[in-house]
């Protein structure tokens, strides 16, 4: 096992041949964050539409962004809202992701609820003036907008 320590947490990782396991990481901001499956872009992605990739890819932003965001603000005070809305985006974009990556006949479904909690969380973010929560407001608008335009 491979030990991860930073911010206060640590991680074990299991480790194959010397090498950690398929989930590696990176810093933002001062959090340790684990670049899974989820963050890696679709090698090919020829099923999707350019409009699907672009919102594959804004979920995903929105996913990594509200777990930072979610984490900086859980030991302020004050904060209880705006981390209750980001780990709903992050819930509700994971899903969204998951099923526009296979093509799900939900994915529209989706979109639209995707977009709801992404502005939600974007206008309860806008309300604090942290700079995880302005870069959070700033990408969730942009995701809301991508998930918007999948819905017909």
């Amino acid at each position: 096992m491979h030990r991860l320590s930073g911010a206060g947490c640590e991680t074990a990782l299991p480790i194959a041949d010397g090498q950690p396991s398929h989930a590696s990481y990176s810093l933002v901001g001062e959090q340790a964050v684990a670049d899974t499956a989820m963050s890696q872009p679709l090698t090919d992605a020829s099923h999707l539409s350019e409009r699907e990739r672009e919102c594959l890819e804004l979920c995903r932003r929105a996913v990594e962004v509200c777990e930072w965001c979610a984490d900086e603000c859980a030991g302020l005070d004050g904060m209880t809202e705006c981390v209750r809305h980001c780990r709903d985006v992050t819930d509700i974009a994971s899903l969204h992701c998951k099923l526009l990556a296979r093509g799900s006949e939900h994915r529209e479904a989706m979109a639209g609820l995707c977009a709801t909690v992404c502005r939600e969380c974007a206008e309860e973010c806008r309300q604090h003036d942290h700079d995880h929560c302005r870069t959070c407001a700033e990408v969730l608008s942009e995701c809301a907008e991508a998930c918007e335009s999948m819905v017909k």
